[in-house]
C-alpha cells in the first residue's frame, strides 16, 4: 500500500508490463506482430514522463533484446 496510495506503484507496474510484452514479442510473436509490437513499445516509453525512468526503461529493453529475462523493477 505503500506505492499504490501516493501513486507511485505505476513506476513499477507500467515498466513491468513494458518488460513482459518485450519478452512474449521476442520469444513468441511472429513478424508482423512483433513489428506492430515494438512501435508500441516505443510510443510507450516515449510516454513516461520521468527521464530517469524512461532510461532505465530503455536500458532494460536493450537487456531482454540482448538475452536476458525475467528483469523486473
Amino acid at each position: 500500500m505503500d506505492l499504490a496510495k501516493p501513486g507511485l506503484i505505476k513506476e513499477f507496474c507500467m515498466p513491468n508490463g513494458l518488460f513482459t510484452f518485450q519478452e512474449y514479442l521476442l520469444d513468441f510473436a511472429g513478424a508482423p506482430t512483433k513489428t506492430k509490437g515494438q512501435l508500441l513499445l516505443d510510443e510507450l516509453v516515449e510516454g513516461i514522463e520521468r527521464r530517469d525512468v524512461r532510461q532505465r526503461v530503455r536500458d532494460t529493453l536493450e537487456k531482454i533484446r540482448a538475452g536476458e529475462r525475467d528483469i523486473y523493477f
